[in-house]
């Protein structure tokens, strides 16, 4: 087996009789509706090739754009059979039939499958956040992949999945020793960078504290995994356009960061498999190919490289500025944010998820998107009850809570179902008492939504 990386999650790989699998294929500028690129930049020469690439099977491992992006999947004959895990909603299988494709194969989580000759298992959401924190909302997003070619070779892809050290001897235990391990070494988190109440200080030493950490995690994933070789991959990407003053707070190490940690761990510095776009490795004798393409400053870059890049692009247009409504017909705010309250409320009541906390709403007017006579709108939302204060007759601080500062727009194109909260977390600032992360309220608010 052959595995060539692209760019972030997406890699080709080529099995023994030539099967070919692509995986979460997303070559287009500025996802999240004009904020998130690829990083390095990938030449035209190779992107044209990508694009052309007629695999055998496509898997998308979760809805994300940077792993279901429709503008690169376009490209790609509708007739292609998709391996996806077979979920409990059918979200994904919807979006997917959205864009044509024809022949979407839901492959039962944990149970190995055949592909021609040769084995696939898909896995499902290893845990509520990366962090390893409970989500108790039900809603599982990520999954992994494990491939064994007939000829015995074996690669383990965990995507973005969140994955603890338990669930890396899971794997060692069920596989044996894996010829490729492709680990998380990052995240695609707006924390630091969306907290209005840090400083610019703030925000890099709390930056640089979590990129310790996640590589702290990867040194620590691949010592338990104990794979012939292992590959850090999923998470590299830049934002631009709007975003990119956010730059400069990207948790992502650079490739020379990631190898310097690891030899600073003690890793065997043989083990450690870095991948530049067009790279490959054969996973018998564990021999590197280079793409001779990708050279300079896109196979080794720095901080600064990466921010000069996002500056370039900053002027990139944002598809929430385009959303508009006459200011001469008058949305009717309260029923549709009781409505969306409401949607919310039945999901809850099924997943038997009702924390104690509070969401904060406050909504600015915009050109495209006026209110009537107010500059902003205050909402708040009590997660343990169906009620929906607007206009907000209380502020309360004496339980959780978390605040969100957006836009009209943003609003507008939330409820309609035109975005998802994480892509529109990415267009918003916050503020969160106390400061820590809440899986279970993020997914919630995913069905705040007429």
């Amino acid at each position: 087996m052959r595995a060539k990386y692209i760019t972030n999650a997406c890699f080709l790989f080529e099995f023994s009789d030539g099967m070919t699998i692509l995986s979460d294929p997303w070559l287009s500028d500025g996802i999240y509706h004009g904020l998130i690129f690829n990083y390095p930049p990938i030449g035209p020469e190779l992107k044209s090739g990508y694009l052309e690439l007629r695999p055998d099977y496509i898997y998308i491992s979760h809805l994300h754009s940077d792993h279901l992006d429709a503008m690169t999947l376009k490209h790609f004959d509708k007739k292609t059979p998709i391996i996806v895990g077979k979920f409990s909603t059918p979200a994904m299988f919807l979006s997917l039939k959205s864009l044509g494709f024809e022949n979407i194969i839901e492959i039962e989580f944990g149970v190995t499958t055949l592909l021609g000759q040769h084995e696939v298992r898909i896995y499902s959401q290893f845990s509520g956040s990366s962090d390893d924190l409970i989500n108790d909302s039900g809603v599982d997003v990520d999954t992994s992949i494990f491939l064994q070619d007939v000829d015995g070779q074996k690669c383990f892809f965990a995507v973005d999945n969140p994955m603890q050290e338990r669930h890396a001897d899971m794997i060692r235990k069920e596989h044996g020793v894996v010829d490729l391990a492709i680990l998380p070494y990052t995240g695609a988190s707006v924390y630091p960078f969306i907290y209005k109440n840090y400083s610019p200080e703030e925000k890099r030493k709390r930056m640089l504290a979590l990129r310790k950490a996640k590589l702290d995690k990867f040194v620590q994933l691949s010592k338990t995994i104990m794979a012939r070789r292992i590959v850090p991959a999923a998470g590299s990407f830049v934002l631009g356009g709007k975003g990119a003053c956010h730059a400069p707070f990207q948790p992502q190490p650079t490739p020379r960061q990631i190898t310097e940690h690891w030899q600073s761990s003690g890793m065997d510095a043989d083990q450690l498999c870095m991948l530049s776009t067009g790279d490959s490795v054969e996973l018998g004798a564990l021999k590197v190919e280079l793409e001779p393409l990708t050279k300079g400053v896109d196979r080794d870059y720095s901080e600064e490289d990466r921010v000069a890049y996002a500056a370039s692009i900053a002027q990139f247009s944002c598809d929430l500025d385009l959303v508009q409504w006459p200011a001469a017909l008058r949305l009717p705010w309260k029923s549709l944010l009781n409505r969306a309250r409401k949607n919310m409320w039945a999901y809850q009541n099924k997943s038997v998820c009702k924390p104690e906390s509070d969401v904060y709403l406050i909504i600015k007017s915009s050109a495209q998107v006026p209110f009537p006579q107010e500059e902003e709108m205050r909402v708040k939302i009590a997660m343990d009850n169906e009620k929906l204060d607007f206009p907000l007759s209380s502020y309360s601080t004496d339980r959780p809570y978390t605040e969100f500062y957006f836009s009209a727009n943003v609003l507008l194109a939330l409820m309609l179902g035109a975005t998802y909260w994480n892509v529109a977390e990415y267009h918003m600032q916050s503020y969160r008492n106390p400061d820590k992360f809440d899986p279970t309220i993020r997914s919630l608010l995913t069905f705040f939504k007429l």
